[in-house]
């Protein structure tokens, strides 16, 4: 965000180069003439002013644009509501300074100190803060959008609710730096040192954050969607209610982070992608950890909302899968099987290989297929039904009920499935529609149930052993 350079009266030249003779009479006469015509705007612009001292200057409201003030000291200096922009500003010192209200817009400020100054509703937009220090220094509701602040020091400073949107901080250092609800979107954060820096509410939508280090920061609430976190770290930060949702986390190290409430819906995560001990739990409650931000966001969805917990219970007592390769022929088979049903309290969810284009349609029924209460597979006309089948059937001890058309066998390698898994029950063949809707209840339902019942029994069953005593050979 640019500044614009003030109007200046027509005699602005001779105005300006009185003001320049007052500078020199020293900062006592100046702050004095200063103080008795306070609505005199002091004019100074297009000067070359290089290392002058103006510690302790009052430089409100003064036009100081154009300038070169490279190495200039402006310790304690009052810059209230002054304007600096387009001025040359390198290594120049305004630490202890005031500047509410200040224009400095596309200035070059590389090496300048702002240590423990005060900059309120500021505009700074697109100047160049390289190596810039802004240790200890009050930023409130300052602008800084575009800047170059590649290695600037901000340890400890308090930037709050500032705007720093597509900044470039870079090899910046924010150590204990309080960035509260500051707008860092689409900013440039490489290799940066945040640790210990207090970011809540913060806004890092769209920003490139790679490998840079957020260890034991404060991020709760803070918007990283889309964000680039490749290689960062992020060891014990707090992620608390923070939004995640598409952010790219290869290599990240989210190791003992805070991520209770965290939304994490798509995001992208490696094989060296760090997730130890992730606190799920809120604060004030016995400490509830996992090793994956997905698994946690879905815990934390299902302790949290009750419709979700019942959704669940409905899924796990109620929910039918229905599979096959359901042809337009066979669409009025289905049609009904799914409408009888509804009719007892089920919840069919229906799987149809003819539509199915996916290479990963086996993970899909394998997850559907752990969530239901029993699973019915129509394995007439089985074109594709038979790979998925086997590699579903042998991984969930769920009851798996096959229906076939009169006249019809199943595929080969079915009877290896139904010897080999008790939970495949007996094929349930039927000559019509009509005749396998009137034997739903006794025919699918009650033997499904009846399985699922014994599976239970032997699940809760305590593992027996045998004595190798019993079996040694006499003596």
């Amino acid at each position: 965000m640019s500044t614009k350079k003030q109007k200046s009266p027509e005699n602005a030249i001779q105005l300006r180069n009185a003001h320049r003779e007052r500078l020199k009479q020293g900062k006592q006469k100046w702050n004095k003439w200063r103080q008795a015509e306070p609505e005199v705007t002091p004019y100074l612009f297009d000067s070359d002013l290089r290392g002058f001292d103006f510690s302790g200057y009052d430089l409100s409201d003064a036009d100081l644009t154009d300038c070169d003030l490279r190495e200039c000291k402006f310790v304690k200096a009052k810059l209230d509501k002054a304007d600096l922009s387009f001025s040359k500003l390198a290594g120049a010192d305004f630490s202890k300074s005031t500047l509410i209200e200040v224009s400095m817009g596309e200035c070059d400020l590389q090496g300048a100190n702002f240590k423990q100054a005060m900059i309120l509703f500021g505009l700074f937009g697109e100047s160049n803060f390289d190596g810039a220090n802004f240790a200890g220094a009050l930023a409130k509701d300052a602008v800084f959008d575009q800047a170059y602040m590649r290695k600037a020091n901000f340890d400890k400073a308090t930037f709050g609710g500032s705007s720093l949107r597509g900044a470039n901080l870079s090899l910046a250092s924010l150590r204990e730096a309080s960035f509260a609800e500051v707008d860092l979107s689409e900013a440039l954060i490489e290799k940066a040192n945040l640790d210990g820096a207090w970011l809540p509410g913060s806004n890092f939508r769209d920003a490139r954050l790679f490998k840079s280090s957020f260890i034991g920061a404060n991020l709760e609430n803070a918007d990283l969607r889309n964000c680039d976190l490749r290689g960062a770290v992020l060891q014990k930060a707090n992620l608390c209610h923070a939004d995640m949702t598409g952010a790219r986390l290869d290599d990240a190290d989210l190791s003992e982070s805070q991520i209770y409430g965290v939304a994490a819906w798509n995001v992208q995560l490696s094989k060296k992608t760090k997730q130890t001990n992730l606190l799920i739990s809120a604060e004030n409650e016995p400490a509830l950890t996992v090793d994956d931000i997905e698994i946690a966001q879905f815990i934390h969805l299902i302790s949290n909302n009750q419709k979700i917990r019942n959704l669940l219970e409905t899924i796990t007592s109620k929910a039918v899968l229905i599979l096959g390769r359901f042809t337009p022929e066979r669409k009025q088979t289905i049609d009904a099987l799914k409408a009888a049903l509804r009719d007892k309290n089920y919840v069919p969810i229906v799987f149809d290989f003819e539509k199915a284009a996916s290479r990963d349609i086996t993970e899909t029924i394998k997850v559907l297929a752990g969530m239901c209460l029993f699973i019915i597979a129509d394995i007439s006309q089985p074109k594709s039904s038979p790979l998925e089948l086997q590699a579903t059937v042998p991984d969930y001890m769920t009851p798996f009920v096959p229906i076939i058309q009169a006249g019809e066998k199943p595929f080969a390698m079915f009877k290896d499935l139904a010897n080999k898994y008790d939970w495949v029950l007996d094929p349930l063949e039927y000559a019509s529609l009509e005749i396998l809707l009137k034997s739903l209840n006794r025919g699918i339902i009650r033997r499904a149930l009846d399985k699922h019942a014994e599976l239970m029994e032997k699940h809760a069953q305590e593992l027996r052993t045998v004595s190798a005593a019993d079996f040694a050979d006499p003596e």
